[in-house]
């Protein structure tokens, strides 16, 4: 009888380990195909964002601080406010890494840990300039025809600059580059020029309240 029991416990036991190695198998081949390619992309696009920071012209820079600005009065009443230049940034990263390495839509799980893995990357706190430069780099803007008919997107900053001013990115003065930022976060004024209008006047209202009615500059 003990013998027995023994040869059921043996035989327990393997099927226990065999159980493990199977998860632990599982898991590798989970990481190895879904997570691992994120995370070096992801760690990829930061690097090249630390190396291109100092390339955003100035007048773009002050514009997306403005849009992005958080004055102390706003922090104390709604504490989302303080982070939402982070959160968006981290939505950007995770809709171009889910282009570039597609999530199977099937597995919630793939989206949930692709996220936790963004949120850990800005967790590194990148500066403000870095963030600028992702968001300039990941925008995406919408759609364009060219004359032979060919359609394409509008991806980034200096793609938008081309083809809305025809002109480069770093040459646009304080007025184009309100214009530029008032597309961020919202590519559809491009098709709405009443709406691109109040946004503009929006935020040279706030520019003019930040840079000239006090002294106090934006983070």
């Amino acid at each position: 009888m003990p013998v027995k029991l023994k040869q059921v416990g043996g035989f327990l036991a393997l099927i226990c380990l065999s159980l493990l190695l199977l998860l632990l198998g599982s898991f590798v081949y989970y990481y190895l195909q879904n997570i691992r390619p994120y995370q070096q992309y992801t760690k990829q696009l930061l690097t090249q964002a630390k190396l291109e920071n100092h390339q955003l012209p100035h007048n773009v820079t002050m514009m997306m601080n403005v849009l992005f600005y958080c004055d102390e009065n706003r922090k104390n009443n709604q504490p989302s406010c303080h982070h939402h230049k982070d959160s968006y940034v981290t939505d950007l990263i995770f809709l171009d890494t889910a282009n570039t390495i597609p999530i199977n839509t099937k597995h919630n799980l793939s989206k949930t840990f692709r996220k936790m893995m963004v949120t850990y990357f800005m967790a590194i706190r990148l500066s403000e300039s870095e963030k600028n430069t992702i968001i300039c780099k990941l925008q995406w803007f919408g759609k364009y025809t060219d004359t032979r008919g060919r359609v394409g997107d509008i991806k980034g900053c200096q793609q938008l600059s081309q083809f809305y001013f025809n002109q480069p990115l770093d040459t646009l003065n304080l007025e184009q580059a309100t214009t530029l930022t008032a597309f961020i976060r919202n590519p559809n004024l491009l098709q709405n020029p009443d709406k691109l209008k109040e946004r503009q006047h929006s935020l040279q209202k706030k520019y003019r309240q930040i840079y000239l009615s006090t002294q106090t500059k934006p983070d």
